[in-house]
């Protein structure tokens, strides 16, 4: 999906803003000490999910416009966590059967975890993945592992 110039301007605002006002809470729940902040912008995931930890420790510095941003970035942050799930599933698939896959991910079913990638990839990655990307029956085995 293409953003106009007027997406692309609201979607760095967004950005800019929840860096600005929660970079430094994010590295606390991360951990990371305050004089290793850096200044790389959050990414869409990390913003949408500190104002949603903010939300949950009922800070009152979050206010609308915050919400606003964070609430615009979600659909960002989902692709870009459904990208991971199809990087990670493509891996994956190399080394376990649907079988462990489905456990791992907490689908449970082979068959569900074969039509989750597919979907995935399907709609993320059309063209191919740049790890190798074998279509492999639900519940086969790979690399030599039995189901």
């Amino acid at each position: 999906m293409t953003m106009t110039n007027a997406q692309r301007e609201a979607y760095q605002a967004d950005v800019d803003r929840l860096t600005r006002r929660f970079r430094a809470f994010a590295h606390e729940i991360a951990g990371v000490r305050p004089r290793r902040l850096g200044t790389q912008p959050l990414s869409p995931l990390t913003a949408v999910s500190t104002v949603a930890e903010a939300v949950d420790c009922q800070r009152p510095d979050v206010d609308t416009e915050d919400l606003r941003a964070a609430l615009r970035l979600l659909s960002r942050a989902r692709r870009s966590m459904e990208f991971d799930e199809l990087m990670l599933l493509a891996r994956a698939k190399q080394d376990f059967t649907w079988d462990e896959i489905g456990a791992l991910t907490g689908i449970g079913d082979r068959r569900l975890a074969h039509q989750r990638y597919t979907r995935l990839r399907d709609r993320l990655a059309p063209n191919g993945l740049d790890i190798e990307d074998a279509d492999v029956e639900p519940g086969t085995p790979q690399n030599g592992d039995q189901s």
